[in-house]
């Protein structure tokens, strides 16, 4: 049977669920030892969505990407630990409670053998397979940013971190986190321009920190006087009523 799931990869996912259950109860968690290579993107700029091989995974569950987010850059976590940054305002055992419809709605809809348990049954771990290719978007932006790819990196910026989480300090330090990086990156570049007198430059600079921070009223001032110097009359029109619509 073992030898025949192997060879199955519609029975491998089933077959590895019943043994991680079976070797939970025994204290013995088995590793993801009969999962076949997977690649798991997991979007949270802007949105949250999952995507297992190219077909993006219908959630139940509104918190089931941020507990994927969460193990992917902290894996073999504890449930404790994931609701305490996750969710650290709520009742512990609603929040437990929580979690666990997040695991079982990750496991039906992204697969049986994405998430493993293993360690103690009093405090058992959780992580991704090792199977699985993950690319988590919040980390490629940073990882873009410290290869000095700075026009992917504001590509790959879609928006805040896990946007509809509003109750986790742990959250709101990885939107700090990503913002400073790319901000910084861009004001370094936004002033290496201006000291160029790379005028047009400046302008698609100061669009970009202004499209992630639009309270730099600044660099929104510094834009349209910059844009009255090399932009089109249309451009300088459009910015004008941007700077226009912020203020009131």
């Amino acid at each position: 049977m073992l030898a025949y799931a192997r060879l199955n990869p519609n029975l491998a996912p089933m077959l590895e669920a019943a043994l991680e259950d079976a070797s939970y109860l025994s204290g013995n968690i088995r590793d993801d030892l009969f999962t076949t290579g997977m690649r798991l993107e997991i979007m949270t700029l802007g949105q949250e969505l999952v995507i297992r091989d190219g077909v993006p995974c219908s959630m139940r569950v509104k918190g089931s990407v941020a507990v994927l987010a969460y193990l992917a850059m902290h894996p073999r976590s504890t449930r404790q630990t994931v609701i305490t940054d996750l969710w650290p305002d709520r009742d512990p055992k609603k929040a437990a409670t929580y979690f666990r419809q997040c695991i079982s709605d990750i496991r039906e809809t992204t697969g049986a053998d994405v998430i493993l348990v293993e360690g103690a049954h009093q405090a058992p771990e959780y992580r991704l397979s090792s199977k699985a290719t993950v690319i988590l978007d919040s980390q490629r932006v940073l990882q873009l940013v410290a290869n000095g790819q700075l026009p992917a990196a504001v590509a790959a910026y879609k928006g805040e971190f896990l946007p509809t989480l509003d109750e986790s300090e742990w959250v709101e330090e990885q939107r700090i986190h990503i913002r400073e990086a790319l901000l910084g990156s861009l004001r370094a570049e936004l002033r290496a321009a201006q000291l160029g007198r790379e005028y047009r430059r400046v302008v698609l600079l100061a669009t970009a920190i202004i499209g992630i921070d639009p309270s730099d009223t600044d660099t929104e001032n510094l834009r349209l006087d910059m844009a009255r110097e090399v932009a089109s009359p249309a451009e300088v029109a459009r910015f004008e009523a941007e700077r226009h619509r912020r203020m009131n």
